[in-house]
């Protein structure tokens, strides 16, 4: 690529830059590719940058660009990202494919992030302050375009079947790399949202992940978590040596599903046709009903799969562990492979020995929906003691419709010794209407932990504040967290009306997120409590001079307040137009709502559009509204 820009514009693109040239007012920029790529992850990144360059420790050269006025910004965005790449070539075994590797932001990206061969191109709400890191980090998406390098860039997939080689691998590498900076039980939340996305997207339809219309549910974090249960099948050091042997076959071309098996086949020398047959060539996930019968020496599992074996889905056969947990601490354990329609597992007890739980699947490592009803004595034991955070869940989500004098106990100790936020999230969840003393100060003492995800669920929980929490919430107006402090102004002031204008002169300053979303939310409620003359600058954020979240944002308040005039039909007529398909949706059902609610508004928007020619996609934008 040989682009000509004026100075001070600095150019972006992929592979090697070969010389940056003076030519007059302008510069002449030269990158070459040195390996053959996919055409679509060609890129141009043109601006106003700075560029801050790093190495890893096996030499790569890592240019990380920014915009000029926000170099503090640096280190929340790119936090890590010198690092994933060692990780990466360590675990995956092939060093970085590319001469370098750069990540630059962009402005109205549609998306989250594109994998552009050695030069990611992302969204700027990626790049929060040091506030905005507490809403969202680019750790999880970072990793995941690195990780394309190798899936999607250096092996690329033939045809949209074989989608899941890409997505699903970057993906997993992802979720690798974010349980090497968040801890196991972060990795395991992803594995139980991937497993609860795929249950989903399966009351639909029943595509399978090797499929042009398998979606991106299944593409991204169902397939990641399949090639974790992949892993869990042939062990980590053999899956580690296939994907190395597979991407060593296959550098710089093009690959299919069937690539990948017989690369497990030629390395492993196991036949692991069952496994393509049922999880990534056909739909679906299985159910199984697991009962026990205990006797005085054994128990006995009894599983049954539930799922229609139709032509689409058939039974599953996968290795399950069996455990049984003692109150004393130890276990008894099986393993068995689960297949045809019903399977039974007995476990001799441990003489003398009292049961305090017992376990199909521990850890969860098989996607799967289950119905195993439990005692509430192994419920309360499972809760509190079992290893996998993940149980532990599983166990308090069993609780939830039982009667809150059965459990409110058990749900105080859990609480008391649970580090991680669902569990607590769910046992607030639990306990919210409760008039219990302790339970009340379980749900005080939320707003002050330490883990933002647990105070957002104890503003999430409720959607009218109850007036023994009014003060504890009152706390947290100045709350780190834009979002939440966004949740607590509106709901404060939903509550306690006679006080808005106190809480609107404590939060005056407070501006949000990239998207300003504190700061719209505080304009719509100053003009709702008679502050009309905050609705300029309302306005003013629905216009070109903002990005689009912020327009986004400004459009729904305006709307909310009933706020139409020329001004305001101008900026969404020009956000309608926008290639940015997240402003443009937004901005036309705005207008179209608005040429409807009011005669007047239609004949702004009539006057502003006029009858002179204009592109026939615009014509098709106009014809949407009017609809």
């Amino acid at each position: 690529m040989i682009i000509t820009m004026p100075k001070p514009f600095k150019v972006l693109s992929n592979g090697e830059k070969l010389s940056e040239t003076d030519k007059g007012n302008d510069k002449v920029w030269h990158y070459r590719m040195n390996h053959r790529h996919a055409p679509y992850l060609i890129m141009l990144g043109i601006g106003e940058y700075e560029i801050e360059t790093r190495r890893t420790e096996s030499g790569v050269t890592e240019n990380l660009w920014y915009y000029p006025d926000w170099k503090e910004r640096v280190n929340n965005s790119y936090k890590y990202s010198t690092e994933m790449i060692d990780f990466f070539e360590k675990e995956i075994g092939i060093p970085y494919p590319w001469e370098q590797y750069s990540q630059i932001p962009v402005q109205e990206f549609m998306y989250g992030a594109m994998e552009n061969t050695t030069a990611t191109v992302f969204g700027d709400f990626f790049f929060p302050d040091d506030r905005g890191t507490l809403d969202r980090n680019y750790i999880g998406v970072n990793a995941h375009e690195l990780a394309h390098q190798w899936f999607g860039d250096m092996v690329t997939a033939k045809a949209p079947t074989h989608h899941w080689l890409q997505e699903s691998f970057a993906t997993h590498y992802n979720m690798l790399y974010e349980r090497e900076v968040f801890g196991q039980d972060h990795f395991d939340q992803a594995r139980r949202n991937a497993q609860l996305g795929a249950l989903g997207a399966s009351t639909k339809d029943l595509y399978p992940i090797a499929h042009s219309k398998a979606g991106s549910t299944r593409w991204y974090p169902k397939g990641a978590v399949v090639i974790e249960m992949l892993k869990y099948i042939v062990g980590r050091e053999a899956f580690n040596r296939t994907i190395k042997h597979y991407l060593q076959r296959h550098p710089y071309g093009n690959v299919d599903t069937e690539d990948l098996l017989e690369a497990f086949q030629e390395t492993t020398g196991e036949s692991l046709d069952w496994f393509w047959e049922q999880w990534l060539y056909r739909g679906g996930e299985p159910f199984y009903k697991v009962q026990t019968a205990t006797s005085a020496t054994s128990v006995m599992f009894i599983v049954k799969q539930g799922q229609e074996a139709g032509s689409y889905t058939g039974y599953f056969r996968m290795p399950f562990n069996f455990e049984v947990h003692y109150t004393d601490g130890t276990f008894s354990s099986k393993t068995k492979w689960v297949e045809g329609k019903e399977t039974t597992v007995d476990i001799i007890l441990d003489p003398g020995k009292a049961i305090a739980y017992t376990l199909f699947d521990p850890g969860n490592q098989v996607i799967k929906a289950v119905e195993f009803v439990k005692p509430f004595g192994q419920l309360k034991a499972q809760a509190l003691t079992a290893k996998y955070m993940l149980d532990r869940l599983d166990a308090v989500i069993a609780m939830i419709d039982l009667p809150l004098n059965q459990k409110r106990e058990v749900l105080h100790q859990v609480y008391a010794r649970e580090t991680w936020f669902s569990i607590k999230e769910l046992i607030i969840d639990q306990l919210k209407k409760d008039e219990n003393k302790k339970s009340r100060a379980i749900l005080k003492s939320a707003a002050s932990d330490k883990d933002v995800k647990v105070r957002k669920a104890l503003i999430g929980a409720y959607d009218t504040i109850p007036l023994y929490l009014i003060a504890t919430v009152e706390g947290m107006l100045l709350e780190p967290s834009y979002e939440l402090q966004e949740d607590v102004l509106k709901k404060l002031c939903l509550i306690k009306p006679e006080k808005i204008t106190q809480y609107l002169e404590k939060t005056k300053s407070e501006k949000g997120n990239n998207a300003k979303n504190v700061r719209i939310t505080w304009l719509r409620l100053a003009i709702k409590n008679g502050q009309k003359d905050y609705e300029a600058e309302l306005t003013d954020y629905s216009s070109q001079s903002f990005e689009f979240n912020t327009r986004r944002n400004a459009l729904n308040a305006l709307k909310d307040l009933k706020i139409v005039n020329e001004q305001v039909i101008r900026n969404a007529w020009e956000a309608a137009k926008s290639p940015n398909g997240r402003l443009a949706g937004g901005s036309i059902g705005f207008l179209s709502w608005a040429v409807k609610e009011n005669p007047a508004w239609k004949t702004i928007f009539d006057n502003l559009i006029g009858k002179d020619l204009r592109p026939a996609w615009q014509n098709e934008i106009i014809e949407k509204i009017n609809r």
